[in-house]
């Protein structure tokens, strides 16, 4: 019996192996219609990695055989508990295509439009739900739960579908943002119910005093559900605050919110159109740097960043990049996907990860100045760069915090695991080309 007998096999080829000089590769495309041809593709690929979508640059950093599964037939709505706010989907859904099942219920998943494209096992192994994360939590806060497949293709479950669903470690927070684990198929989703009423502002000035106005802004007790920072004209930054609920408390909450910039002289105006102006700050950007800091630590990096020779500009004009923050998160993420090469956002990662490093180090550094007390306060300070390729973990830089020892036993978890539920390590098929530069001369082991 052979592949094309199991599954829809879409693409088939070879590609240069970052492992090995002169070693190529091969990697499929393939289509699996039913959960039992997905777990047959372990079999049939018994020594080969799989990963639940495909995107050609990831072609580019192949090491092993690889499997690229589309899901886009593994989309079924499995459970849907209106009243409880909670949906079972499989993966292969599309963000748009869920978001148009929602509407009907007037209910919502809090993702931002500019990820519409993607599958949900896409987003979950992004790890981001967008500029709406600031009011509506994280994206791994809004998944319950997982049923996946494990390195030998068994089926297991995380989580489930209520809120309060573990009593001791939850490790379908670990699937999110990692892609490293496992293959996820189905997801258990929470929602929420659509707000009647929103409206977006905008306020421009320097990232450091709007980064103050953030935190003033988060310590009032307004709750915006988008606040970011983004690149405005001439060096200075655009803050996009967004506000929804029901109407009287979205008009109550204009007021306060225009006396708080009144009091900080800064300007506010509110956007006409608030879909289309999300649409224009919030990029899909799936090559990117991430890192998460503290707001001190946010306005020193921008500051740093700002003075580099490629700075940071607007838009997404080649040998520029295009930086957005999200204070209430504290996640800042380097956008590195403007150019369509493959050599060109390859070389911008490389220089962005060198600049973002350095003001990184710096910013250490500046913290051991600080007082006892005050350092303390940033003790739990972490400098791990995340480097994103088509939205998949590929590597980490740096790391380490000001005070280590919890973070230490959070990764000696999370290496447990990892080691347990992928001991062929099926899922992680790509290595960043410093690192398999230096495999290649036996510096270290791919």
């Amino acid at each position: 019996m052979g592949l094309e007998d199991i599954c829809n096999v879409m693409e088939r080829g070879s590609a240069a192996s970052f492992a090995c000089v002169g070693t190529d590769v091969n990697w499929f495309r393939v289509q699996p219609a039913t959960l039992d041809e997905l777990a047959a593709l372990f079999h049939i690929f018994s020594e080969a990695a799989l990963v639940p979508y495909y995107d050609r640059k990831l072609k580019s950093l192949l090491v092993s055989d690889t499997v690229f599964v589309d899901m886009k037939k593994l989309s079924a709505v499995t459970e849907n508990v209106v009243s409880d706010l909670v949906m079972a989907v499989q993966c292969g859904i599309t963000v748009y295509e869920l978001r148009q099942i929602l509407s009907e219920q007037k209910q919502i998943f809090p993702v931002s439009r500019v990820y519409d494209d993607l599958s949900l096992a896409q987003l979950v192994a992004l790890g981001d739900a967008g500029a709406c994360e600031s009011g509506y939590g994280q994206l791994r806060s809004n998944i319950l739960g997982f049923e996946f497949l494990d390195a030998q293709g068994r089926r297991t479950k995380c989580g489930g579908r209520v809120v309060k669903n573990v009593t001791g470690y939850d490790v379908s927070k670990l699937f999110v943002g990692s892609g490293r684990l496992a293959l996820p198929y189905l997801v258990y989703l929470r929602l929420f119910a659509r707000a009647e009423a929103a409206a977006l502002f905008l306020v421009q000035g320097q990232a450091p005093e709007l980064l103050r106005f953030s935190g003033k802004l988060l310590g009032s007790g307004i709750n915006p559900y988008i606040l970011e920072l983004v690149p405005g004209e001439d060096g200075g930054f655009r803050l996009y605050i967004g506000l929804d609920g029901p109407a009287p408390m979205v008009d109550e909450l204009k007021v306060l919110l225009n006396k708080l910039s009144s009091a900080e002289g800064l300007p506010m105006v509110q956007c006409a159109d608030d879909e289309a102006e999300e649409m224009s700050f919030d990029a899909a950007a799936m090559e990117r740097l991430e890192v998460f800091l503290s707001m001190e630590g946010l306005a020193f990096v921008l500051r740093k960043l700002s003075r580099t020779p490629a700075g940071i500009r607007a838009g997404t004009e080649a040998g520029s990049w295009s930086v957005r923050v999200r204070p209430a998160t504290g996640r800042l993420i380097i956008d590195c996907s403007s150019s369509p090469a493959d050599t060109d956002w390859l070389a911008s990662m490389d220089a962005a990860e060198r600049c973002l490093t350095e003001a990184l180090s710096l910013w250490k550094q500046e913290i051991e100045t600080f007082s006892p007390a005050r350092r303390e306060f940033f003790r739990w300070e972490n400098f791990s760069i995340m480097k994103r390729v088509a939205g998949r973990l590929i590597d980490t830089a740096g790391g380490g915090a000001l005070a280590s020892q919890p973070q230490k036993i959070g990764a000696s978890i999370a290496g447990s695991l990892e080691s347990g539920l992928d001991p062929q390590r099926r899922f992680q098929p790509f290595v960043w080309p410093e690192r398999s530069r230096l495999s290649q001369v036996g510096a270290i082991d791919p």
